[in-house]
């Protein structure tokens, strides 16, 4: 029971952690007025869909006849793995680490019965160093697994990399629970790691 409890109770801080953060990173769209858009550091005006790609959405509704759809999460709404990593917030849900180690998890909220086919890592990264991005498991016994990982290409300003799970993962909130976990390879802002979308199918 001790255990059930306390697993409770980290999830439940990772949750209001991550709204606070998430509320940060809305701040550029609440400030906008009508007629307005993005300014340039705007995710949305960097990371271009590619028509090409496996992901790509042609729709951008949850309801495509396909099932397909894309959950867009900032790196802004992490928590650090430990209390001696900090980060500072870049804009536009970018964050960089301005401590010695930098990981930083993302706990994920996903409708049972859906099915994971892959991730978009979203960065920017004028470093020689790279930052990452993993998907990984953890089941009802404390067994960690990572599932997928991506590597940003290193030195080519902003950028995103797409990849597929190996075999597509079908959501079971009950046996376990799912997390983005991002590392980041430099201090500072010549490195920074904005976030993910996963690519998800309703109807699997």
């Amino acid at each position: 029971m001790k255990h059930i409890l306390f697993k409770l109770c980290i999830i439940g801080g990772l949750l209001v952690t991550g709204v606070g953060f998430s509320q940060n990173a809305l701040q550029d769209e609440l400030m906008l007025k009508s007629g307005e858009s993005f300014p340039n550091n705007s995710w949305r005006s960097k990371f271009k869909d590619n028509p090409d790609d496996p992901d790509y959405l042609a729709t951008k509704t949850y309801g495509e006849p396909s099932g397909n759809y894309g959950v867009y999460l900032p790196a802004s709404g992490t928590s650090p793995y430990s209390k001696s990593m900090t980060s500072i917030y870049g804009g536009a849900g970018c964050i960089y680490r301005n401590s010695p180690s930098g990981f930083y998890d993302l706990q994920l909220q996903l409708p049972d019965g859906h099915e994971i086919h892959g991730f978009r890592y979203y960065f920017y990264d004028s470093s020689a160093a790279s930052s990452t991005a993993y998907l990984y498991t953890v089941d009802n016994s404390g067994i960690f697994s990572s599932e997928l990982t991506i590597v940003s290409t290193g030195d080519t300003g902003y950028g995103s990399v797409y990849a597929g799970l190996p075999t597509t993962t079908l959501v079971d909130n009950y046996n376990y629970t799912y997390s983005i976990r991002f590392y980041s390879g430099e201090t500072g802002g010549n490195q920074e790691i904005c976030g993910v979308r996963l690519f998800m199918d309703s109807t699997p």
